[in-house]
């Protein structure tokens, strides 16, 4: 028997529209705190299946697909305002970052790069160098390009890795730069647990060993673990709420897993999901009940005949097979609530006669029953 705890992006105050929203654009960063020279990526997609738009108020100098214009020296460094604004469905959030470009040297070419800085990968995605050109920092006139950059980057192991850029041309060395290439995990699947145990969430698809960080749906971690060789964790014990998963390996964190939902089991889930229960062989003494998840007890509440099974179980073999009806009841341990199964019908073996009398077989089966009544109960 499953008891399944709820998992879904459900329309309520987890795991809904608004909630994806606010939580995808509380995870954005911008962080460049010295200043930028060049292109950046400003993402158009989001965790949680949201999508970002960009505006700047000052797109000759950054504009709102990234692409940066230097200022020249004798206009110095230019701050930019760039708004993000993060929308699922009907719901939006904006959110405002300030940065600074920083102006060109005097009288210095400077290196260009194409493409953006830092380039943002996930393990596995294929990378191939954009280039770099040569610029003049007074007309702007481009001097060289097809400069590639220095330095490895492997795509199947999470990091941060650098690529310089250089070039010197008759009598003159051009400002160099260097771009990052960021490598980051994969997200992970997680999903709430269909195993019986409530409150949990397992988690698949990790890397072996990887930190496994299970974010609320306020973004405050709320438990940690480790990923097992199978790349499998599950977290257990969680309270009613929304959660998502981010894995980190080599210092680098993933992108958050699908946001979702764990629905703690009730007495009254568990007790829905119980409609049947094992019919007793010829040589059981005690009925078998179904397994209920950690947490729950459960127990006969009524029989309609005490005389062959009673409430703590055991059986008492009647002469002819006998149909009996029970009600089980389900008490979570935690706080004591309560609730009933619909009344189950079970059949209970009679007693095997060696002689075929029904009569003599009955009264045996009488005799033995009440002298166990006499000693259990």
């Amino acid at each position: 028997m499953v008891f399944q705890c709820t998992g879904d992006r459900r329309t309520g105050r987890n795991g809904s529209p608004a909630e994806a929203a606010r939580l995808a654009a509380d995870s954005l960063v911008l962080n460049y705190p010295a200043g930028i020279k060049d292109s950046i990526n400003l993402p158009r997609s989001g965790p949680f299946d949201t999508t970002i738009e960009w505006a700047s108020d000052r797109p000759e100098v950054l504009d709102a697909d990234g692409r940066v214009n230097r200022p020249r020296y004798t206009d110095g460094d230019a701050e930019v305002h760039l708004t993000a604004t993060v929308s699922k469905d009907a719901s939006a959030v904006q959110r405002t970052f300030r940065l600074s470009v920083l102006k060109a040297l005097p009288n210095t070419p400077y290196i260009r790069l194409s493409g953006t800085n830092p380039v943002l990968l996930e393990s596995g995605d294929s990378f191939t160098d954009p280039g770099a050109t040569v610029v003049d920092s007074v007309y702007g006139s481009m001097l060289a390009e097809g400069i590639t950059g220095t330095g490895l980057v492997d795509i199947n192991a999470p990091g941060i890795y650098s690529l310089s850029y250089d070039y010197s041309g008759d009598g003159w060395t051009a400002e160099g730069a260097v771009r990052e290439v960021h490598v980051r995990p994969r997200p992970v699947s997680a999903a709430a647990a269909s195993s019986g145990v409530a409150g949990s969430v397992h988690v698949s698809g990790a890397v072996p060993g990887a930190r496994l960080g299970l974010y609320n749906s306020d973004g405050r971690l709320a438990a940690d673990g480790t990923a097992s060789a199978e790349g499998t964790y599950t977290f257990t014990l969680l309270a009613e709420n929304g959660y998502y998963v981010l894995q980190t390996v080599n210092g680098m964190a993933s992108s958050p897993s699908a946001l979702i939902y764990v629905k703690t089991l009730t007495a009254a889930d568990v007790a829905a999901a119980i409609t049947a229960v094992p019919g007793p062989g010829e040589a059981d003494t005690k009925l078998q009940l179904p397994a209920v998840p950690d947490g729950f007890t459960l127990a006969i509440s009524s029989s309609s005949h005490p005389e062959v099974v009673q409430t703590d179980g055991v059986i008492h073999r009647p002469a002819r097979a006998t149909q009996v009806t029970l009600v089980l009841q389900v008490i979570k341990v935690s706080d004591g609530s309560g609730a009933l199964t619909v009344p189950i019908a079970i059949t209970v073996p009679g007693v095997r006669t060696g002689g075929g009398d029904d009569d003599g077989g009955q009264n045996s089966g009488g005799r033995s029953g009440g002298s166990l009544s006499s000693s259990t109960l």
